[in-house]
């Protein structure tokens, strides 16, 4: 169901294609029901949702949450993203490496071959939890997300493992 290609390409479901020249209008198309998940307070999107079922998967639907980086431009390259199986996403974690994001990390080597996280010069994919919420994903962040090379080389350098 999901796979890493060349030139940090993570594929989904073999026609959903997450790359940092990826745009709004690349994405978001009628092909699957995705839902406005997030809006500001000008009630424009800024990020939409899309849950896949699989047929026989032990580990529930896949979540994925999309952000873009202006949220009225069909143009808009995807800055960050949020990937996560339904069965493996919930629960309490202690600390920033538990229980959750080690089940996400085989999860993703299971589905992939490749340990995260994963870094570039466009993008880095790793897990994350979110005490708040008790809940934890697959996350990553392309380098249109950061308004300068100095923020980017420096969540680059703080989240290099």
């Amino acid at each position: 169901m999901i796979s890493y290609a060349e030139k940090n390409t993570i594929i989904i479901n073999n026609d959903i294609y997450l790359t940092p020249a990826c745009t709004l209008k690349d994405i978001i198309t009628p092909l699957y029901p995705w839902k406005k998940w997030i809006t500001n307070s000008q009630g424009e999107t800024v990020a939409y949702r899309l849950v896949l079922d699989k047929a026989k998967n032990q580990y529930g639907r896949l979540f994925l949450i999309t952000h873009f980086t202006s949220p009225t431009n069909g143009n808009a390259l995807l800055s960050s993203w949020y990937l996560a199986p339904e069965k493996l996403m919930d629960g309490i974690q202690n600390s920033p490496k538990g229980k959750i994001t080690h089940n996400l990390k085989q999860w993703f080597r299971q589905e992939t071959g490749i340990n995260l996280p994963i870094a570039s010069q466009q993008m880095h994919v790793g897990v994350f939890y979110d005490p708040w919420n008790c809940s934890g994903s697959i996350i990553c962040h392309y380098r249109s997300s950061f308004d300068s090379d100095i923020k980017w080389k420096t969540f680059h350098k703080q989240n290099k493992g």
